[in-house]
């Protein structure tokens, strides 16, 4: 995972632990809302 990052990036570490996640998080709660959308409807 990290190999992949460029070492560009490597100077702002946290960022790019969190930017994963933080997707992650937007992906989920993007699908829950959709699903809460689709089984109301």
């Amino acid at each position: 995972m990290l190999s992949s990052q460029p070492l560009t990036e490597s100077s702002s570490d946290t960022s790019c632990l969190n930017l994963p996640l933080k997707g992650e998080r937007e992906i989920i709660s993007a699908m829950i809302e959709h699903n809460y959308q689709f089984y109301v409807q």
